[in-house]
């Protein structure tokens, strides 16, 4: 944007202050709330889309603000599953204990080949810790973890790559994973067409 001042004016950078959550000063029950919430978009909706919350009027919007976490207002809110995306995110879960369960296993067993797991892990650990304390959305940053996550898994069931019904069964996954974030998106579209002309 022609307006836009210059990145490295580091008086602008003063401002992403309004992103910052302090969580030795605030209540412990909103950053519960805030853990909670950056907890469920990691394992969840970083991969199977929930239903997105749509706010205008509570935010000061005129256009549709798509989010899955609104702090305080008139108290916490946080988006969820509802039907098939809701037994999605189930299995999805289910999966990522499994993984974290053969990763654990690798690592009390024989500690080989698991340096670059113990780094996605990290990375995810990072992120949750960075984004308790700053953000506002954390679906917005879910770019940071998302792949780190995939990778955790799919290395966790490395021992199963050659096998017909592994190789089937993560086809069926990934389609109706495929499916349900289509209807994301299209829930989405369809809000925003009425502002599109």
């Amino acid at each position: 944007y022609p307006t836009s001042l210059p990145f490295y004016n580091l008086t602008d950078m003063l401002a992403e202050r309004r992103y910052s959550f302090n969580v030795v000063t605030s209540p412990v029950r909103q950053t519960i709330t805030r853990g909670y919430s950056i907890y469920r978009t990691i394992t969840l909706y970083s991969t199977v889309a929930p239903r997105p919350l749509v706010l205008t009027k509570q935010i000061d919007c005129k256009f549709p603000c798509f989010k899955t976490y609104k702090p305080q207002y008139p108290k916490d809110i946080i988006t969820s599953y509802s039907g098939f995306g809701s037994w999605l995110a189930r299995f999805w879960f289910l999966i990522e204990m499994i993984a974290l369960g053969l990763f654990i296993w690798k690592l009390i067993k024989s500690r080989s080949d698991i340096a670059l797991q113990s780094a996605f892990l990290v990375c995810i650990l990072f992120n949750f810790i960075l984004h308790l304390t700053y953000g506002d959305d954390p679906m917005l940053y879910s770019p940071d973890w998302t792949y780190a996550v995939i990778f955790f898994v799919a290395f966790s069931f490395k021992s199963f790559a050659d096998k017909k019904w592994f190789q089937a069964t993560g086809l069926a996954f990934l389609a109706l994973v495929m499916f349900n974030n289509w209807t994301f998106l299209r829930s989405m579209f369809q809000i925003v067409s009425p502002y599109i002309k």
